[in-house]
């Protein structure tokens, strides 16, 4: 009996193999797959199918054109469909896509023809209304063009259509490109070194303020309409823009305006880059900058946390003939100031009116200094002392403020003291800061040294910030300022009284001895 089993399953088990490799070689063919998209998050995108595909069981496919693509193709179109149908570029005679299709499949970057034929199937899918495929579930196998119809984030370009040749379950992730845009601010020189260039900084009023904005065109698809690549920028009051300074920089290489490149239409508070369209194709990847100039004006704002912003705005297209995306980026110039509050030194209650006062920047330069008009405007001071040099004068309250001046360190000389004051023996030191230190923030704050005392600042209810230097004065004899030529003539005079009165003196004594 156990040699009859043992026959038996001998006799079996070839059987069992046959069979079972008979099963494999008579499978069913494909038919359907999965067709998966990893895309951005937010976006939308659309699958269409091209051709049809059937998969016979000696497992080659064969293709065929959908119906909703026949009319793609033809003799007179930019496509047609050789004896193997495969996708012939008229133009050229070329076989764009065929059974193997001339695509990498694993990053589905298209080949320059593929992209081409791509985005000619997206269009036509387009204009025609064509339906997209329900790929939420398994689909059936064959050509497909996949097309973004709405992006998403405004630096994000629609990723490009996309060929895919679905013979089994794939995933595709189509590649966005993305642009930038970067907007600096620097102080006024001829060179500048790339730590100069932040996003904040601080000048004089009459000082010039230099920009630079980064960006880069955007890479679209092949044969891409409508494309715009628009640059406006937007200046506050208290910045008053330089058109002759404004450069334009692609590739490294300066670009001059003119109607195969693009225009330029400005003011004194804005100017406007517009590319022409066919310089943007030409010109797709590259990067661009712009370098230009704008002067901190009397209408700056002074001492204000606001600042004086300067705004730049990016127009450009983000889905070619469907949507245009906007990027934006600020940078802000802050100037400040102080005011002198005069006062007697014995009773500090007592505010002095008259009191004049030089004020030298750290270069040890006199310079002339704005002020605020009784209507609270900024204007140039016109004060000056005995010398004709600039000056300021403190009014009834006795009070002047100085504005517009840059960070840094100013010394006050007090030159003409108030009526039945004398002057200051020593200089008073002020050092202004921002609080925010290489990237300043408008908050400023003051720090006094020699013969005088920083006040508590107030914040005005406009968003700006009085920093007081509190300067006292001591009764006495007050003589001009040293050097001058009123001092001159008083130490004349002075010599010529001692003089005569020696030579008085001197006279009377010869008589006394005389009488004696």
């Amino acid at each position: 009996m156990r040699k009859l089993m043992t026959k038996i399953a001998m006799f079996l088990m070839p059987l069992i193999m046959i069979l079972s490799l008979s099963s494999t070689a008579f499978a069913s063919p494909v038919q359907t797959a999965k067709l998966s998209i990893n895309g951005t998050e937010g976006a939308k995108y659309s699958a269409y199918k091209v051709m049809d595909a059937s998969n016979p069981s000696d497992g080659i496919f064969t293709y065929t054109a959908n119906k909703n693509f026949a009319g793609f193709f033809g003799a007179n179109k930019a496509y047609s469909l050789n004896a193997d149908n495969e996708i012939v570029e008229n133009a050229t005679g070329k076989v764009v896509a065929t059974d193997g299709l001339s695509y990498n499949k694993t990053t589905y970057n298209n080949s320059s023809a593929a992209a081409k034929l791509a985005k000619a199937l997206a269009d036509y899918a387009k204009a025609n209304n064509i339906a997209a495929t329900d790929i939420s579930n398994p689909v059936g196998i064959g050509l497909y063009v996949i097309a973004e119809t709405q992006t998403t984030g405004d630096r994000q370009i629609a990723s490009k259509p996309i060929l895919v040749d679905l013979t089994k379950d794939t995933t595709v992730t189509p590649k966005n490109d993305e642009t930038t845009l970067v907007k600096n601010v620097a102080d006024h020189k001829d060179v500048h070194e790339a730590s100069d260039w932040k996003k904040a900084n601080n000048v004089n009023i009459g000082d010039l303020v230099d920009y630079r904005v980064q960006t880069a065109i955007p890479t679209y698809e092949a044969n891409a309409k409508n494309l715009k690549f628009n640059l406006n920028d937007n200046f506050s009051d208290g910045l008053t823009f330089d058109a002759s300074t404004l450069k334009v920089i692609v590739d490294g290489h300066e670009v001059a305006p003119g109607s195969n490149t693009y225009t330029v239409t400005s003011s004194d508070h804005k100017f406007a880059v517009n590319f022409v369209e066919s310089y943007i194709a030409a010109n797709e990847g590259k990067n661009v900058e712009l370098t230009y100039s704008a002067k901190l004006n009397e209408k700056a704002k002074v001492d204000s946390k606001t600042g004086n912003p300067n705004d730049i705005d990016l127009e450009y297209t983000n889905n070619p003939g469907t949507s245009t995306g906007h990027l934006t980026d600020k940078v802000t110039t802050y100037t400040y100031g102080f005011k002198i509050h005069k006062v007697d030194k014995n009773n500090d209650s007592k505010d002095l009116a008259g009191a004049q006062f030089e004020i030298k920047n750290s270069q040890g330069k006199v310079i002339a200094t704005y002020t605020y008009d009784s209507n609270g405007n900024v204007v140039l001071n016109n004060d000056k002392d005995v010398d004709g040099k600039a000056a300021v004068t403190t009014d009834k309250n006795g009070l002047v403020s100085i504005v517009g001046l840059d960070a840094g360190s100013y010394t006050i000389t007090e030159v003409k003291a108030p009526s039945g004051y004398a002057l200051l023996g020593t200089p008073v030191t002020v050092e202004i800061t921002d609080q925010g230190g290489n990237t300043p923030n408008g908050i400023a704050q003051i720090t006094v040294s020699g013969a005088g005392t920083a006040e508590t600042s107030i914040e005005n209810n406009n968003g700006t910030i009085d920093l007081m230097v509190r300067i006292a004065d001591a009764k006495g004899i007050s003589l001009p300022e040293t050097g001058s030529k009123a001092a001159m003539y008083f130490l004349v005079a002075g010599a010529a009284l001692l003089i005569a009165g020696g030579s008085f003196f001197g006279v009377a004594s010869r008589r006394k001895k005389t009488d004696e």
